[in-house]
């Protein structure tokens, strides 16, 4: 969210018409979400993502095909924060920018945010 917070959502709003929900196939066409999901998840990896999320062999669940060798878990993230970051404006307290945000990290299994990030979701209006 740190970084989604420091960089603007023109690309889901040019994509995605207003009002609706974004689907698996938008995502094919986003490709700067996918950058700032790859590149958060490279400097601030959590160490449950780290296990393997590829499917061993063909499946169906819930009516959806995944195919042997699909890293499913990465689509079903980006489709919850594409639509988290198109459905609201984000502003930081008291009129901080993105570039004020502090991003220094505690030492740990994982990291976290030495000072926790703090932000108001604002309604997008269509």
């Amino acid at each position: 969210m740190t970084e989604l917070l420091r960089h603007p959502r023109k690309e889901l709003r040019e994509i995605v018409r207003k009002g609706e929900h974004i689907t698996e196939d938008d995502l094919i066409e986003m490709h700067y979400l996918k950058a700032v999901m790859k590149e958060t998840l490279r400097l601030h990896p959590p160490v449950p993502l780290l296990v393997p999320r590829i499917a061993a062999q063909d499946v169906e669940i819930g009516g959806y095909k995944i195919n042997a060798k699909t890293h499913f878990a990465m689509a079903v993230n980006e489709i919850a924060l594409a639509n988290i970051v198109h459905k609201f404006d984000w502003a930081l307290p008291g009129g901080a920018s993105g570039e004020d945000l502090d991003m220094t990290e505690s030492t740990g299994v994982t990291a976290h945010k030495k000072d926790p990030l703090r932000f108001v979701a604002i309604p997008y209006l269509f």
